[in-house]
């Protein structure tokens, strides 16, 4: 009986962590004409990931993609991700333009483009890490194209910088 109730209370005290609200990134403006092409939530953490693609496109096939995706109880600087990001891409594509774009204590928003790095396609990110209280969030507009159309460009860098946290509807003050 004993060895029942101490389940029941394990159990209980789980379901109530699940049900912690966690800060999201949210991005201003919407994506219309866009769906979810995959997601992931690992299991036993909340590290997730979420790519929206447009809804005509497949996750196999897309042009342009929306990644949001966060780390569970990473609290590094965003930069140090930053640079393991650039790293793997530049062990895949040692022409890999990347270049900071702005930069705070807790956020940094940057660039990348590779071309003519067979067998990957060509394709130019804006992305932008934010440090959170829980954890570290990366929010990405990619094209997969060599060159980013500058209106496109400028559009989503504005979009990108005014990228914020919430939690519980509100603004997260860190």
């Amino acid at each position: 009986m004993r060895i029942s109730k101490i389940s029941i209370l394990i159990i209980s005290l789980l379901v109530v962590g699940c049900g912690a609200a966690l800060e999201h990134i949210r991005v201003p403006g919407k994506l219309m004409g866009w769906k979810v092409g995959f997601q992931e939530r690992e299991r036993f953490t909340n590290n997730n990931i979420k790519e929206i693609i447009p809804v005509s496109e497949t996750i196999h096939n897309w042009s342009k993609m929306v990644t949001f995706q966060y780390k569970d109880k990473r609290k590094d600087n965003p930069e140090k991700f930053m640079q393991e990001l650039k790293l793997s891409m530049k062990n895949k594509c040692k022409n890999t333009k990347w270049e900071i774009l702005e930069k705070t204590s807790n956020s940094i928003l940057y660039e990348w483009s590779i071309n003519g790095c067979s067998p990957l396609k060509d394709q130019h990110e804006l992305s932008k890490l934010i440090l959170g209280n829980d954890g570290l969030h990366r929010v990405a507009y990619t094209e997969k194209v060599k060159s980013m159309p500058k209106d496109t460009r400028a559009k989503w860098i504005k979009k990108l910088s005014n990228a914020y946290l919430a939690k519980d509807g509100k603004k997260v003050e860190l």
